[in-house]
């Protein structure tokens, strides 16, 4: 595989549990990220967490690999230290809906191309205030529309119904430690128009403002390990000046 497509399929590669509120909370932290597949293959991965900005360090393909994306810009770097080069990718705003408006809600379509979102009302689920969002997008000539209630403090989303007619929802399940941090434990329920249902599981860390591990149903889990708060080294966030950069034309891209 050559270093060009090598970066192209890492964009859609690795770990994302950090890519949530972490970035909007404010806190600093580095941790070990681990996610693992329902047949047992376990990848993990050296996390930073610092203001707008994470760093992924892991190995692929026997490649030691960094990974930088600044929220605030919407770049996204991936680094290949062995071969000194990188691939910069412009424009990716990853759609959490936890994005905050001047007006202090949180707007799921804030930096989303393509849809459009309309607050319709606040209501209070499971004695928490959220506010409720329609969000449509056109789609073969036709408008479909979604419902979604976010948590009006956390920016949590509580509740969506789908254009398909299926709807999940996040329940409190109650308080407990993991990786040794206080979390809350929440169940995330899907049901399908058929009647079909499935679960899956979060620990939310309250300080972090975010959640430290999932457990999917089929067995999928990711959770982050070994968790240290503190101020992250600048320069762990920058591309060193002497790679060089990697454009992908469209025969890499193939």
């Amino acid at each position: 595989m050559t270093i060009a497509r090598t970066l192209n399929y890492l964009v859609n590669f690795g770990l994302v549990l950090a890519y949530q509120t972490s970035l909007a909370a404010g806190m600093e932290f580095s941790a070990d990220a681990l996610q693992q597949y329902p047949n047992g293959q376990t990848m993990v991965a050296k996390m930073n967490v610092g203001q707008a900005v994470v760093r992924r360090e892991y190995v692929y393909n026997q490649q030691r690999v960094i990974e930088i994306y600044h929220q605030d810009k919407g770049e996204r770097y991936f680094i290949l230290p062995q071969q000194k080069t990188y691939r910069l990718t412009k424009g990716v705003f990853l759609k959490t809906g936890l994005q905050k408006k001047e007006s202090g809600t949180f707007n799921p379509c804030k930096g989303v191309k393509d849809e459009k979102c309309k607050l319709l009302a606040k209501e209070k689920i499971g004695g928490r205030l959220t506010d409720k969002w329609e969000v449509s997008q056109q789609e073969q000539g036709r408008t479909i529309k979604a419902l979604m209630w976010i948590d009006v403090k956390r920016g949590q989303v509580l509740r969506q119904f789908f254009p398909d007619g299926s709807a999940e929802e996040l329940i409190h399940m109650g308080n407990e430690m993991a990786a040794g941090r206080h979390t809350e434990k929440w169940v995330i329920q899907v049901t399908r128009p058929d009647g079909y249902s499935e679960k899956s599981f979060q620990w939310y860390d309250p300080e972090l403002g975010i959640i430290i591990k999932e457990v999917m149903q089929g067995g999928y889990i990711r959770e982050l390990r070994n968790i240290k708060t503190g101020k992250q080294p600048a320069g762990i966030f920058k591309v060193p000046s002497d790679y060089k950069e990697v454009k992908l034309d469209a025969t890499n891209r193939k």
